[in-house]
């Protein structure tokens, strides 16, 4: 297969909820974006942007793809609540309910997994290039020189949190609500457009900040490609819609 390189596809496995970004999403061409550009997608889809962070090459590698349209969970002590996730796998269906009725007064939804399962692909470069424009009998041909990587984390946000930057490319300082009982963070990215990622991120978001029960501490994750990263980072990494 010649040199092997770790490359993004672009193909999601939701359990039975699987999908393809670029048909369903409405997918484009990922760019590389800066602080302005990704406050000026928030202001257009009206949503608020009161705590966005970014994350650097290597957050961005641990994120993407496992992570990268899974809302996050996390108890007021770090501890990882696997909202929609069963067995590791992610299904988005039920996801806005569960927030909008968790109760930290109550034991009733304390069933939940605590980890996820990791699933990435190796791929040759040349394959990588080819997967953006493949007709389906070559994606086909494609996979069969696929290298599956799974893995299973356990997630804690003590350990996330030193992973985040501030969108023009600071460290991060602290993120602390002493008053908030969950923290939850709704991954994005430009490149995978509006048509239901937009949609998806309010459904999350107004369930939890409608939930009275519960106090939620909201933390946008942006995952596209950042200036800040610089040129030679940016072209390193190739993410074939």
């Amino acid at each position: 297969m010649g040199k092997a390189f770790l490359y993004i596809i672009i193909l999601f496995s939701f359990s039975n909820c699987s999908f393809i970004a670029k048909n369903v999403y409405g997918a484009k061409k990922p760019r590389i974006e800066d602080e302005q550009s990704i406050l000026a997608w928030f202001k257009k889809n009206d949503l608020p942007a009161n705590e966005v962070v970014s994350v650097d090459t290597i957050g961005f590698n641990f994120f993407f793809p496992a992570f990268s349209q899974s809302p996050l969970l996390f108890e007021r002590t770090g501890k990882f609540r696997a909202a929609g996730f069963s067995n590791g796998k992610f299904c988005p269906e039920g996801v806005d309910v569960y927030l909008s009725k968790v109760n930290p007064e109550t034991e009733l939804f304390n069933t939940l997994d605590s980890f996820i399962i990791s699933e990435s692909y190796t791929v040759s470069q040349e394959d990588a290039r080819k997967i953006g424009t493949a007709s389906k009998r070559e994606l086909e041909e494609i996979k069969k020189n696929y290298t599956v990587n799974r893995d299973t984390i356990k997630l804690n946000f003590l350990n996330l949190n030193e992973l985040f930057y501030t969108l023009k490319g600071n460290r991060r300082e602290v993120i602390e609500d002493s008053d908030a009982d969950f923290i939850l963070i709704l991954p994005f990215a430009k490149f995978f457009g509006s048509r239901l990622q937009v949609k998806d991120i309010k459904k999350y978001y107004y369930s939890a900040m409608n939930n009275r029960n519960t106090k939620f501490k909201i933390i946008f994750l942006n995952l596209d490609k950042q200036e800040w990263w610089g040129k030679e980072a940016n072209d390193k990494i190739i993410i074939p819609i």
